[in-house]
């Protein structure tokens, strides 16, 4: 697995309770998340934050699945792979 850094704009809520449509938050939410890229498909790419080996088997743990549509960035962290 590649170590990535990914950067993205998230889906949020416009507050607690009910609000008055004036104040309704247009502004974007961008995220900076790195980890391991676990898997890819057209959809999604989902990172994963730990891995170990046991047995001669990768297990991972503490995964996050993000929608390309929300990718703004990837990039490759060269030197650890796993």
């Amino acid at each position: 697995m590649k170590l990535v850094y990914v950067k993205w704009e998230d889906a949020h809520a416009a507050g607690m309770g009910w609000i008055d449509v004036d104040d309704v938050d247009t502004e974007p939410v961008i995220v900076h998340t790195a980890g391991w890229l676990a898997a890819q498909n057209s959809a999604r790419i989902v990172l994963v934050q730990t891995t170990a080996t046991c047995n001669d088997e990768t297990q991972i743990i503490n995964s996050h699945t993000i929608p390309k549509g929300m990718v703004l960035e990837m990039k490759t962290i060269e030197g650890f792979d796993v």
